[in-house]
């Protein structure tokens, strides 16, 4: 055997591993895909609920602020009064 048989050889092995590869990558991708594909199909009723929960939410607070303008008013005020008195508990205090 003499070097130009050994270096066809080697590149004959060169190519059928490089198409193995590219076969095992296919078949990793496809799998892949059918996972995400499978995984988008478990989600999406998830995703429906939560959105349509979501809006009922939305619905039933823009109801309650239409009968009740100064009770949410002043709940506003009160939360966010809450808000800033706890932020100001929590940063930390500048030496003047």
């Amino acid at each position: 055997m003499n070097h130009a048989d050994l270096y066809d050889d080697a590149a004959a092995a060169s190519r059928r591993g490089l198409k193995k590869a590219r076969r095992a990558a296919r078949h990793s991708l496809i799998q892949l895909s059918e996972g995400v594909e499978d995984l988008q199909d478990a989600v999406a009723p998830v995703l429906r609920q939560a959105r349509s929960r979501a809006v009922d939410a939305s619905q039933r607070t823009l109801g309650y602020v239409r009968e009740e303008p100064v009770r949410s008013a002043l709940a506003v005020v009160a939360v966010g009064t809450l808000v800033y008195a706890l932020a100001r508990l929590m940063s930390p205090r500048n030496a003047h």
